[in-house]
């Protein structure tokens, strides 16, 4: 994982970027020599919203999976998670976020800010429609962290991955 190998910088300015990729590629080929680096993200940083994990995967026997979860560099660690097979409903979307032991933190726990779950509802759904849309070539796809802003402001997608089937013919 990125944050495994000193991978990640935050509040990087212009006139330091630079320097911030050094820091990075040089980090990264001292904890994985082996590792084959193409390059570094950027990107906006977002500090204002609740860190979430959505993903699927393809079970050779059950097929495609939605999961949702507590997310970011803790989403292995509290293993807080939802599973529903696509195609996910706005009702079955709810479930998921009701299934979570950390749905409060979107729901204004201890002060906190509401998150914006209408937005996290569709993309929750937009996601399970860009599994289903895939199909077979599908083998993995992740958001981590997905960020729930406050309430209006919708949900940004800080990182994520995508795994397709190479077909040899």
């Amino acid at each position: 994982h990125k944050s495994d190998v000193d991978g990640v910088r935050l509040n990087v300015t212009a006139d330091i970027a630079a320097q911030r990729f050094d820091e990075i590629m040089h980090a990264a080929r001292t904890h994985q020599p082996e590792a084959r680096l193409e390059g570094v993200l950027v990107q906006q940083m977002v500090v204002d919203g609740v860190e979430l994990i959505l993903g699927s995967s393809r079970d050779p026997q059950l097929g495609a999976m939605i999961l949702l979860g507590f997310g970011g560099v803790t989403a292995e660690l509290f293993e807080d998670i939802a599973i529903r097979f696509p195609p996910i409903s706005r009702s079955d979307a709810l479930a998921m976020i009701d299934a979570l032991r950390s749905a409060p933190l979107l729901r204004g726990y201890r002060g906190r800010p509401l998150a914006d779950e209408p937005a996290l509802v569709d993309a929750i759904i937009a996601f399970s429609s860009l599994v289903t849309t895939l199909g077979d070539q599908l083998l993995e796809a992740e958001i981590n962290p997905l960020m729930v802003r406050p309430r209006g402001l919708g949900v940004v997608a800080a990182d994520g991955l995508v795994r397709l089937a190479t077909h040899t013919q």
